[in-house]
């Protein structure tokens, strides 16, 4: 036990007993301890309701009354003080008050710091999370040698603890990492780009192209397109350059494209990246078989999607198939070697593949990658690891049920749906984003197949519901007005079929009549007029 641990626990010790005169300032001395614990909390909540002000109210309660009791004879947990220094910090930093943010957050990590050299079992996560969260307002007021210094810092802690095997917030640890790659492409300057040689040039050209994926990383993606055009305009013209920065570059540049929606753009690059990875293959050469997995994903997602739009271009299809099975032969290769593999881009591979088959309505074989990506992503979440877009986890039990119901396996197509919704539902309470399409898909789907089973109360439950998240979008998505009055079409012919004038009645007055007014594509407007004719 260090002494300061033994002075806090001996004076404690000489009040605990209720007969001692100085019991009355022993219990005032708990409560005002657990006063500043509340008002700490308070304080964090707060910040998480964007009160910020409210939250520097309490901090600052908490902050007078804690730095009183370790003024009497260290009375008060350090960490407690510094965290509410750090949270006032964070609210200072929210309202723009840059300088006060620094000053909070720098008395914090300075109280860690101490504590740590004194302390048995110091809260180095507490520190590491003080060290990030200075190095953000750092980057905020444009300190970007100090914002390295504590992005470096942190992520030192944070990585030691994990190699002790101690949890740490992957998430917080991500976050440090996105601003060390801030500051260093801020610190670290490019060549000067005047008269150079063929050798500065191709310098110049793979650090852009580095420079370019530090962008990328952190989704500043028209600063990484900038970047990669530098490189690429380097290698066009000299083209004497190393084939592996050529397939770097026109693959950065593919992948900023891609993530931005701009397919038509991010297919060539993507494509020239491939031909670049796999002619440095044929020749022997070792190269970042990471990259070329993630195109080949990229490059199959774009051919899907080609064809989703014109259905006339059938060769995409086989050939998205075959980058797909490209990316999983990479992760299995890997997994073989021992290496470690993201499971969740090997499902994303998995659900490509069976988009695919599903495209070519093939939905045996599409459910056959359904299963295998599925499989892989009910054990990530069942390890509570968290995926990189659970809205894809819910499209693919949806559209594996969506096969079973067209196979008429109607029990399998309704188990499938209804995992798929529950998924959908825990995702909106998380304010999580998802296309609202799916959405809306997942519950008339399931509609389908509860009418199927003759489950005539359910089915018009789930119609109502997919026309009612369509609704919420329809002035804001007009490419989606279309597929609802063809989902209301379908829903006023069940409810026809029932002779329940009440809820026709209440239907038509939220969905159609309601709607009147409401601007619309001219689709749109046509099946709205044909529905209002076949009522009269």
């Amino acid at each position: 036990m260090n002494d300061l641990q033994q002075k806090h626990d001996s004076w404690m010790n000489r009040y605990r007993d209720r007969s001692n005169p100085n019991y009355e300032e022993y219990t005032q001395i708990i409560k005002s301890n657990n006063s500043v614990a509340e008002n700490i909390n308070k304080g964090h909540a707060f910040i998480s309701n964007c009160l910020y002000n409210e939250a520097i109210k309490v901090l600052n309660v908490a902050i007078d009354t804690g730095g009183q009791l370790l003024f009497d004879d260290n009375l008060l947990d350090e960490n407690e003080l510094a965290k509410a220094y750090l949270n006032r910090g964070v609210a200072y930093e929210n309202l723009n008050n840059y300088e006060k943010a620094l000053s909070d957050k720098t008395k914090s990590v300075e109280m860690l710091e101490r504590i740590c050299h004194i302390r048995d079992f110091p809260d180095e996560n507490l520190l590491a999370l003080s060290y990030m969260n200075r190095g953000q307002t750092y980057i905020s007021v444009e300190e970007y040698n100090d914002a390295l210094k504590d992005a470096e810092k942190s992520i030192e802690i944070w990585e030691r603890l994990k190699r002790d095997g101690e949890r740490i917030d992957e998430h917080r640890l991500s976050c440090a990492y996105a601003n060390k790659n801030i500051a260093s492409i801020k610190v670290e300057p490019l060549f000067d780009e005047k008269n150079m040689s063929n050798n500065d040039e191709s310098e110049l050209a793979a650090q852009h192209t580095m420079r370019g994926l530090n962008h990328l990383k952190i989704n500043l993606f028209d600063e990484s397109i900038s970047d990669f055009d530098k490189s690429i305009e380097i290698i066009e013209r000299l083209r004497t350059l190393p084939e592996v920065i050529a397939a770097r570059a026109y693959g950065g540049r593919g992948m900023a494209y891609y993530v931005i929606g701009e397919y038509e753009k991010a297919l060539p690059d993507v494509t020239k990246s491939i031909y670049f990875f796999e002619e440095l293959q044929k020749h022997g050469q070792m190269i970042d078989e990471d990259i070329l997995l993630n195109m080949y994903i990229i490059r199959g997602a774009i051919r899907n999607y080609k064809f989703a739009i014109d259905d006339e271009i059938d060769n995409d299809l086989g050939d998205a198939v075959s980058d797909y099975q490209n990316s999983i032969i990479i992760m299995e290769k890997f997994k073989k070697a021992g290496k470690p593999i993201d499971e969740d881009r090997l499902a994303v591979a998995y659900m490509g593949v069976a988009q695919s088959y599903d495209q070519k309505e093939d939905f045996f074989e599409a459910n056959n990658y359904y299963d295998k990506c599925i499989e892989i992503w009910e054990q990530l979440v069942n390890e509570g690891q968290p995926l990189l877009g659970e809205s894809d986890f819910a499209t693919a039990y949806m559209n594996r049920g969506s096969n079973y119901y067209v196979m008429h396996k109607n029990d399998k197509a309704l188990s499938d749906l209804n995992r798929c919704i529950s998924i959908r539902e825990r995702l909106k309470s998380q304010n999580v984003q998802q296309e609202v399409h799916d959405v809306s898909t997942s519950y008339r789907d399931r509609a389908l197949a509860h009418e199927t089973a003759n489950n005539i109360e359910a089915a018009i439950k789930d119609y109502i519901s997919a026309v009612r998240v369509l609704k919420d979008e329809f002035s804001e998505r007009p490419d989606l007005q279309e597929y609802y009055y063809d989902i209301l079409k379908e829903l006023l012919d069940l409810v026809g079929n029932e002779n329940n004038d009440s809820l026709r009645d209440k239907i038509l007055q939220e969905f159609l009549h309601s709607m009147r007014r409401e601007p619309k594509t001219k689709e749109a407007e046509e099946i709205q007029i044909s529905i209002l004719k076949q009522l009269k």
